[in-house]
């Protein structure tokens, strides 16, 4: 998995079958070693919010620093789930209590 930062946009490209390793595992959220492999469960279980992630997980309790990525990678496993194109742009971050 790639992230990629563009112009306000986070974006996550799953490598694929051109030699990449797609085995890899990365950590979103390195206060609570939560995986970007963790988040896509909690998402195609129904997560869709911040704070979905922080209760079920973790995500977002310590620096806080990881919460844009990791609800960008929620909109991309929606996305992907229905169908729909990967893009997320940067999303409206929600309070997490």
């Amino acid at each position: 998995m790639r992230l990629r930062l563009s112009g306000g946009t986070i974006s996550f490209q799953r490598l694929g079958s051109a030699g990449a390793d797609t085995s890899a595992v990365m950590y979103i959220c390195i206060c609570n070693a939560i995986t970007d492999r963790q988040i896509v469960q909690a998402a195609e279980e129904g997560a869709r919010s911040t704070d979905d992630l922080a209760h079920g997980l973790g995500v977002g309790l310590g620096c806080g620093r990881c919460t844009t990525c990791a609800i960008a990678l929620v909109q991309e496993t929606v996305a992907a789930l229905a169908g729909g194109a990967a893009a997320c742009t940067s999303p409206v971050p929600e309070t997490v209590a």
